[in-house]
């Protein structure tokens, strides 16, 4: 462009003009000083838009970086990790790009969103970066016949895995992007690490979590067991007595000791195995339109003993909706939480249910005039084995909790409260529109 400009000038303003030849000596000079002056701006300009692109580049680079730092520390599991780094490092480096993780078991895995798929012979340099935690493969002086580079992923406990980049175009590599891919690395195998002692945390509580259940589940029943079992036991053995056996009244009162002592036991088998059931995370529902009506008095048959001691008051809108709902599965709902009232509530003491529909949930509301529940947490008896007093014989701590598992599986909740008039209020929300 100098060379052109100082043509161009010399040809229509330097005399002689219309020519290329120079009479004047000053006029020389000044051509001379023109050409030079030029290639040296120009020079300096050709050397500011290069340095200019390098430096977009860089910051383009340093964002990607922040952005994969930031998407990675932010990711919720392991696989979050490796698809945010694929796909950075994909646009940053112009790539098909592949992450293995190191197994203790199965050695380095593929990941499933990996753009690059890798032969038996990209696989072994892979190994080989891996075992000595060495880059190597294309642009190194290990393996450099390879289709891709790859990168050690190098954590604080050693190798992680491995990073495989493989150009779309081929070109010589730089020491700066080299650098900038090892960056990428480390980034990554931090990432990839703290999921993996993630992981071992949430295994460990796993354990922890299964180590508590069990002593719970262990104290709880077998208490529960030993006092049934020790109702039968001596019932049996009081029946074999001859003096017994020619007493009817006896007779009965000790048949009568044992079908209570059956009834408990199989209550906490039925609640062991529903709890069970929860926990597997695995309940098929069998939803039908069901009457309200229905469920509240089939309920109150059933407990009928339980609640003898009890008056109840029901108060049911004329022609309730029907709720599309497994109905033993909430009738057993609804019969836990009054026979939880009638066990803990002194005899004589009433209990109320009401029931209204609005804004497409069913309401059903259990209050007794007891003397109510924990006043700082009031929920936490819907926990599982939650007893208010665990030294006081009779119950596990499952009732509450398996009611409150089955209407949530049906995408109902199930409130606990103190009523602001005194006692406890437990209430079943269902939704009336549920095709779930």
């Amino acid at each position: 462009g100098a060379l052109l400009c100082g043509l161009v000038w010399n040809f229509f303003f330097i005399p002689p003009h219309y020519t290329f030849s120079i009479s004047a000596t000053e006029d020389i000079m000044m051509f001379g000083m023109f050409l030079g002056a030029a290639g040296v701006i120009g020079n300096l300009t050709s050397r500011l838009r290069e340095n200019e692109r390098h430096l977009r580049i860089r910051e383009q680079r340093v964002t990607s970086l922040f952005h994969l730092t930031k998407e990675i520390s932010s990711a919720k599991n392991i696989h979050s990790v490796l698809d945010t780094a694929v796909e950075h490092i994909s646009k940053v480096f112009d790539s098909d790009t592949a992450v293995l993780v190191k197994d203790p078991v199965k050695g380095l895995t593929r990941h499933e969103g990996n753009t690059f798929v890798m032969d038996e012979k990209e696989m072994a340099v892979a190994e080989w970066a891996a075992l000595y935690s060495k880059p190597a493969g294309l642009f190194t002086e290990t393996l450099p016949t390879a289709k891709a580079l790859y990168i050690p992923l190098i954590a604080s406990q050693g190798t992680v895995g491995v990073l495989g980049l493989k150009p779309k175009r081929k070109k010589a590599d730089t020491p700066e992007t080299m650098a900038l891919a090892e960056t990428f690395a480390r980034q990554l195998a931090m990432g990839v690490e703290r999921e993996q002692f993630n992981d071992i945390a949430r295994r460990t509580m796993l354990i922890q979590e299964s180590e508590r259940l069990y002593k719970s589940i262990l104290n709880s029943v077998s208490h529960e067991l030993k006092t049934p079992l020790a109702t039968i036991e001596g019932s049996a053995s009081a029946l074999l007595d001859p003096a017994v056996i020619r007493n009817s009244d006896s007779i009965e009162e000790l048949a009568g000791e044992i079908m209570k002592a059956s009834q408990r036991l199989a209550r906490l088998v039925k609640n062991l195995l529903d709890m069970t059931r929860l926990e597997s995370g695995v309940v098929p529902l069998r939803r039908d339109a069901g009457d309200v009506n229905d469920l509240i008095s089939t309920a109150m048959r059933y407990l009928e003993k339980d609640l003898a001691g009890h008056p109840v008051k029901i108060s049911i809108p004329d022609d309730p909706p029907l709720v599309k709902m497994d109905f033993l599965l909430i009738e057993q709902s609804f019969a836990n939480i009054l026979h939880n009232i009638a066990v803990h509530t002194p005899a004589g003491t009433p209990v109320e249910i009401k029931v209204d529909a609005e804004d497409g949930i069913m309401a059903i509301r259990v209050r007794d005039f007891g003397p109510g529940l924990p006043v700082d947490h009031p929920e936490q008896v819907l926990e599982k084995f939650w007893r208010a007093d665990p030294q006081k014989t009779g119950g596990t701590g499952l009732g509450l909790a398996i009611a409150k598992g089955w209407v949530e599986a049906h995408g109902g909740k199930l409130l606990a409260r103190n009523h602001p008039e005194g006692g406890a209020e437990f209430t079943i929300l269902l939704p009336l529109e549920n095709d779930k």
